[in-house]
């Protein structure tokens, strides 16, 4: 479990009403948990996942600025993704 009880976090609703949440771990991580039972996933030749798209959304992927849709990361850009044992690590350069 990621202690994230200082951080800032952004929680939303999907299209489908599953809840899902952003949280910051640190200026280059956020953490992304909720509903990932049914989703696509895309993977470089190196097998890094480059794409993450849940059922009901959000899409996001590499090379994203996810501050265009969560304003208090604006200027983070999506460099790839890690499974996580709550969702995904979005890891930003």
């Amino acid at each position: 479990m990621v202690d994230t009880k200082e951080a800032v976090r952004h929680t939303f609703k999907n299209r489908y009403g599953d809840t899902m949440s952003i949280v910051e771990i640190d200026k280059s991580t956020l953490l992304w948990r909720g509903s990932h039972n049914y989703e696509r996933i895309s993977c470089n030749e190196a097998g890094t996942i480059t794409m993450v798209d849940p059922s009901g959304g959000p899409y996001i992927c590499q090379g994203q600025d996810i501050g265009l849709d969560y304003p208090p990361w604006k200027g983070r850009i999506v460099d790839h993704f890690q499974h996580h044992e709550e969702g995904y690590l979005i890891l930003c350069r």
